[in-house]
């Protein structure tokens, strides 16, 4: 396949290098060799995508950002994994008697005949990045683990980013065509994706700060990296978002990278211990004691614990004799008694926080009100108190220098 215009051209064409890089470029290629695209990236002028991007132009081919789960996986098994490595390679479609082969290398046109003489078939090239394509070799031919059940079933934003960080997942991503959004992402337990309803834009808009929109808004098909924070129960986490926007759609990256102080006590609940709070909770007897720490951040915990648990859109309430909880729905109980709780009752609540001593006469009924309730214990736990109030799980929290240990157990162990 010949080259209708050279890389730096096209480069110099469409803004992303000056003159004066082009120099540099060849000055570094006199001394190291390699082509010209390899010394724009070993110079730091370019990413390896804005480059990739660039020979899709050069080649007249189509470049794609390939997903596991849109490739024709019976097309893909034409050619076994370490073929697919070797040439970082993968037939992705067929049409046909034309199968679309997504590749690295451009000028390899080695990978074509040994493909058509494979399938019998004519082959077409389209553009990936290397590292896209092993990532894509790996999800179809490795053992990254199966797509978690009920992947398919839309869902809302929040609870698709509450499940994933939640899950521990290293990559975040919501892919973005013809105004239909998909989430995804990858944790050590594999991967999931859901696609979003209507209304995931204006959440996201709200989660991260700096907004990911105004950086899709200056992409043109050049990747845009920042730092930012992400808010999610009002606990700040650190993130790094990636962002790649073209006229056909937009793909938003997020890793998370540490958490850390918000208005409220620096909490990161521990998948394990989320999934087994959520387990309880499907049950709908789950009345669990948090013990006081030195400082008391087990208040401010607690009454966050419902969100941190089931995400925003949980429908929860801490409940108190003392000061509002900024940030968290709060209902204040003062003297109020039967008609109170009766109150409490009708709204069937997904979860509430409770900050009530353990004499207080309202308190067992109170706590039955949601399928799980988070009880603030002033002083160190009895267990005999706890079964008297009718709270029949202990979770603990202490302090490991600046990290919180959990233990869940039932009160009667």
């Amino acid at each position: 396949m010949a080259a209708k215009r050279q890389l730096g051209d096209i480069l110099l064409e469409s803004g992303r290098i000056e003159q004066d890089d082009v120099n540099r470029v060849l000055d570094y290629q006199r001394t190291h060799g390699g082509f010209f695209g390899q010394s724009v990236v070993a110079l730091g002028i370019l990413s390896r995508e804005e480059i990739d991007w660039a020979l899709a132009s050069q080649f007249d081919l189509p470049f794609i950002f390939p997903n596991a789960d849109a490739v024709d996986r019976e097309v893909a098994l034409l050619v076994p994994g370490d073929w697919a490595l070797a040439n970082l390679a993968v037939p992705i479609v067929k049409a046909g008697r034309t199968l679309t082969v997504v590749v690295a290398n451009p000028l390899d046109n080695d990978v074509l005949d040994d493909l058509h003489a494979r399938t019998g078939f004519d082959v077409e090239m389209a553009l990936a990045s290397a590292s896209r394509i092993r990532e894509l070799i790996r999800n179809i031919y490795g053992d990254a683990g199966p797509v978690r059940s009920g992947d398919t079933s839309a869902g809302t934003l929040t609870d698709f980013i509450t499940t994933a960080l939640d899950t521990g997942a290293e990559r975040i991503g919501i892919s973005v065509r013809a105004g239909h959004a998909i989430g995804w992402y990858r944790a050590k337990s594999g991967r999931a994706r859901t696609p979003l309803l209507d209304g995931w834009a204006t959440i996201l808009e709200d989660m991260i700060d700096p907004s990911p929109f105004e950086a899709a808004a200056r992409s043109n098909g050049e990747m845009q990296s920042y730092d930012a924070t992400l808010t999610r129960a009002g606990v700040d986490a650190g993130i790094e978002v990636q962002v790649l926007s073209s006229a056909s759609g937009t793909e938003f990256l997020l890793r998370p990278t540490r958490t850390r102080e918000s208005k409220r006590a620096h909490v990161v609940l521990p998948p394990s211990v989320a999934a087994e709070l959520r387990l309880l909770a499907r049950v709908g007897s789950a009345y669990v004691a948090m013990p006081a720490m030195e400082d008391d951040a087990v208040l401010d915990i607690a009454a966050q614990l419902p969100g941190l648990v089931f995400g925003d859109t949980a429908r929860a309430a801490h409940i108190t004799d003392r000061d509002e909880v900024p940030g968290i729905y709060t209902l204040r109980t003062g003297e109020q008694g039967e008609d109170f709780i009766a109150a409490i009752e009708s709204y069937e609540f997904d979860a509430l926080s409770v900050d009530l001593p353990l004499d207080d006469s309202r308190l067992p009924r109170i706590i039955k009100a949601a399928p799980i309730s988070f009880v603030h214990v002033m002083s160190a736990p009895d267990r005999a108190a706890l079964a008297d109030a009718g709270i029949n799980w202990l979770l603990a929290v202490s302090r490991d220098q600046d990290a919180l240990v959990w233990e869940l157990r039932p009160v009667n162990r």
